[in-house]
C-alpha cells in the first residue's frame, strides 16, 4: 500500500548485468567460420551491444548476431550465502562470422547495459592463414589466361623482329 506523494515499491529487485558465460579467445583460418558468444542475466532484461575495435556491429552478409533467452534459477548472495532465487532470464548472444577474412580479426566486445549498470566482457580473435577456398578460380583463370596472352605477345614480338633483321639483313647483302 502506498500513501499519497510516495510511488509503489517494485516487485522485483534491479540487478546489474552479468556474465554467465565470458567470451572466449578464439583463433580461425581465412574463409572459415567462427561463433562468438556469451551468456548474460540481469534485472531488467540488459540490452547488448557487440563491437570489434570500437565499431559497432549490426547484421551483414558475413556477420550475424542472435540473442536467446534461457530460464535458469537466480543465484542470490545473502549474508555470504547463495540462496536460490525465482525464476530468471539469461540471454544467450552469438556472434557468427560465416567467412573470417584478415579484417575481421580484432578486439571484440559485447556490453550489456540496463538501468542497474553496465558489464563488458572482451577478447582477440585471430584470423591465421591463407584463404582455403576464398581465391576464386575466375581469379586463378584471369591470371594463367593473362599470362598466356603476355607469353603470345612476346612470341609475336620475337617473330616480327626475325622477320625485321631478315629484311634488313637481306637489303644489305
Amino acid at each position: 500500500m502506498t500513501t499519497r506523494g510516495e510511488l509503489p515499491s517494485s516487485t522485483t529487485a534491479d540487478f546489474a548485468p552479468a556474465f554467465i558465460q565470458l567470451l572466449q579467445p578464439a583463433m580461425v583460418a581465412v574463409g572459415q567460420a567462427i561463433t562468438l558468444e556469451v551468456l548474460v542475466t540481469g534485472t531488467p532484461k540488459p540490452k547488448l551491444y557487440w563491437f570489434c575495435e570500437k565499431r559497432k556491429l549490426r547484421d551483414s552478409r558475413n556477420v550475424s548476431l542472435t540473442e536467446e533467452e534461457i530460464q535458469m534459477p537466480l543465484k542470490v548472495e545473502e549474508e555470504k550465502k547463495v540462496k536460490e532465487g525465482p525464476q530468471s532470464v539469461a540471454i544467450k548472444s552469438q556472434l557468427v562470422i560465416s567467412s573470417a577474412e584478415e579484417f575481421d580479426a580484432g578486439k571484440y566486445t559485447v556490453r550489456a547495459i540496463n538501468r542497474a549498470g553496465v558489464k563488458s566482457t572482451s577478447v582477440n580473435l585471430v584470423v591465421k592463414g591463407q584463404p582455403t577456398s576464398s581465391v576464386s578460380s575466375s581469379a586463378i583463370l584471369f591470371h594463367f589466361i593473362q599470362s598466356l596472352y603476355c607469353l603470345h605477345l612476346i612470341s609475336q614480338f620475337h617473330l616480327y623482329f626475325a622477320q625485321f633483321t631478315s629484311a634488313a639483313y637481306v637489303a644489305l647483302g
